[in-house]
């Protein structure tokens, strides 16, 4: 918005500039070291692993712990909300803290189980925002099926459907109508129904938990391996209640759950924050992503 905004003077800033220069200049350098190993490298920025100075027991349960300052992650994090920026941190060593407290009470290898937590936590993130806009898609419910919309909440909350990218009764005709087809698509594959109505739902919840965390910390990329929807089913099932068929469809389903890295909600959510902050029109705007 600010390179957009001719009264902003972004692109002029010679402080921004000079910022944006040395950044770019470490991570060149860097990055021409990492191709031809002659070319000088500018220590300390990348990050190393400590981990193997942890060597005693239970400290030997860390098992990857690498430290870095990397310009454009301070960058991010500058930008970035200070629990959000908090959370990526103390998290992240209270992972390791219960790896530790694990291998001291001789717990197994896997504990502190981070991907099922990592998945549990995004999929909260997600049923807390289903939560906390419940008037709102109440009020929505209420519109689609011809009710008068009821304004009377505290705080107020109000629908306006021209402001919509679409309608709300054609949103939820393509919602329901791409849910059945993605249930017979499955069912033609050979997954049973049951693991679908269980698949499905989690993996929705886990991309709305992505997109509200993704969009809120403003870190351009997002990428989640191996606690997917589908690593949820395997561990909670396990694979021989789930079935041959089951397992093969649900690997046929792999790639959209891999990395969660081409999830394109949260890309869009932030262009229509642009567009609502620019003041476009959202029902246009809608049209040119969905031409793109």
């Amino acid at each position: 918005l600010w390179m957009t905004d001719s009264q902003s003077n972004f692109l002029g800033n010679k402080l921004r500039w000079t910022g944006f220069t040395i950044a770019a200049a470490v991570d060149l350098c860097n990055g021409l070291n990492d191709l031809y190993p002659n070319w000088p490298q500018i220590a300390g920025i990348r990050g190393h692993d400590i981990s193997r100075l942890f060597t005693t027991r239970p400290w030997d349960a860390i098992d990857w712990l690498p430290l870095g300052i990397y310009p454009f992650a301070v960058g991010l994090a500058f930008l970035m909300p200070l629990d959000l920026s908090f959370s990526c941190w103390f998290f992240y060593f209270c992972w390791q803290l219960q790896a530790v407290l694990g291998r001291a009470i001789g717990l197994q290898h896997d504990f502190p189980y981070p991907y099922e937590q990592s998945l549990g936590a995004y999929i909260g993130l997600g049923l807390s925002a289903l939560w906390i806009s419940r008037q709102h898609l109440s009020q929505i419910l209420r519109s689609v099926l011809g009710q008068t919309v009821l304004t009377a909440f505290s705080p107020p909350t109000t629908v306006n459907p021209d402001r919509e990218p679409l309608p709300y009764q054609l949103s939820v005709f393509v919602a329901l109508a791409s849910f059945i087809f993605l249930a017979f698509f499955c069912s033609q594959l050979g997954l049973s129904f049951w693991v679908f109505l269980i698949f499905f739902p989690c993996y929705y919840a886990l991309c709305l938990g992505i997109t509200r965390m993704r969009a809120e910390l403003g870190s351009p990329v997002h990428d989640q391996h191996h606690y997917g929807a589908d690593q949820m089913v395997y561990a909670a099932f396990g694979t021989r209640r789930l079935g041959a068929h089951n397992l093969t469809a649900l690997s046929f389903l792999y790639f959209f759950n891999r990395t969660y890295d081409c999830l394109l909600m949260p890309h869009q959510l932030e262009g229509l924050k642009i567009a609502e902050q620019a003041r476009i029109d959202n029902r246009k705007f809608a049209f040119a992503v969905l031409l793109a």
